[in-house]
């Protein structure tokens, strides 16, 4: 059961008018649009098979299923995957194909009425809920993500909001400012350029160059947000650069903070004999490349494993509460993604 706690106390601010909201990639998924990982992979699949591409476009689960497989097996980094993007092509195309990629899974009329019908993407319903509620408001939200599916479902619900991806754009009087400090790639804009976009942070590069600029816009505003009201952290993951740039600006603050973060529980699955069987098979590879290092390791069959696992589960859990406590960070606790949604709806309540 998630906190009540860590309800009532974003309910109250959310009441006083000082709630941000910071959206990673989950938000999205639900609306097809891929993940950090599967977007770098169709960009690279992309460029590699021009010839090939409009074949598979049709295909994202077949286009992010061999991006997978082609990344096992070759173990490329996606970092440098993305360098060589942008060595081989110039900003224009860079930013085509990711427009492309983006919004693969997406024809134009899903996007623009999200709502059509039953809604498809029911945690961004309840986020739009939060953001229209007739007698309260949300501070700012701050999101990671390019696109602007947040922006169309406001704009279906006659909301006012302001996009912001530079230091040109300042937020309309009463208008939900809505930030975009990796950058900004509305569907409706099908020909992207550095001017429409703002800066595309999507490597190591990227986000080190603004990491190192203290006085970057993206920087101010994420630093002022995460010490001024309360903040709740959603579609966030530990594998998600985003969440470790938030907790460093975190760590960094000599201010209160106070802020709040959807963390799934990492909870132990069955355990089969097919488990068993692949870790033992594993320990002997690992044996046998010991045993030609001149490692003494004597052959046993260790039949333990399935409770030393259970207990790695449950402890995981405690220590990543603490760190994160230690970071300044509370987590909010899920088994199920649907609980997400459930939880947004009952802060508008």
């Amino acid at each position: 059961m998630m906190s009540e706690e860590a309800l009532n106390d974003l309910k109250s601010a959310y009441r006083n008018g000082s709630l941000n909201l910071y959206l990673g990639a989950g938000v999205s998924a639900a609306s097809g649009l891929p993940n950090w990982k599967q977007l770098v992979v169709s960009m690279y699949f992309r460029f590699m098979n021009i010839e090939h591409w409009h074949s598979i476009k049709p295909f994202p689960n077949y286009l992010y299923a061999m991006g997978e497989w082609y990344l096992n097996k070759t173990g490329e980094s996606l970092d440098i995957i993305i360098r060589k993007l942008k060595t081989h092509l110039s900003d224009e195309e860079f930013l085509q194909i990711l427009y492309e990629c983006l919004y693969n899974q997406l024809d134009e009329a899903s996007v623009r009425n999200p709502f059509e019908d039953a809604p498809v993407n029911a945690l961004l319903s309840e986020i739009t809920a939060l953001a229209t509620h007739p007698d309260r408001k949300l501070n700012s939200v701050i999101t990671y993500n390019f696109d602007d599916l947040l922006e169309q479902s406001l704009k279906n619900r006659n909301s006012d909001y302001t996009s912001v991806f530079d230091a040109q754009t300042l937020p309309r009087n009463g208008s939900l400012a809505i930030y975009h400090p990796h950058g900004f790639m509305p569907f409706e804009n099908p020909a992207p350029t550095l001017q429409s976009t703002g800066n595309i942070i999507l490597s190591e590069d990227d986000y080190n160059s603004i990491a190192n600029n203290s006085h970057h816009w993206a920087n101010l505003i994420q630093t002022s947000r995460l010490t001024q009201g309360t903040g709740l952290m959603i579609g966030l993951s530990f594998s998600d650069r985003n969440l470790r740039r938030l907790i460093d600006l975190i760590a960094n603050i000599p201010l209160h903070t106070n802020n709040y973060i959807f963390l799934k529980k990492n909870t132990m699955p069955e355990f089969t004999e097919s488990d068993s069987q692949e870790i033992k098979k594993k320990a002997d590879a690992i044996l046998d490349k010991m045993r030609k290092a001149a490692v003494k390791v004597d052959y046993v069959v260790y039949e333990n494993c399935q409770m030393i696992l259970t207990e790695l589960f449950r402890m995981d859990e405690i220590i990543t509460h603490r760190v994160f406590e230690e970071m300044r960070i509370k987590p909010i606790w899920f088994t199920e993604y649907s609980e997400i949604s459930e939880f947004v709806r009952k802060i508008g309540k």
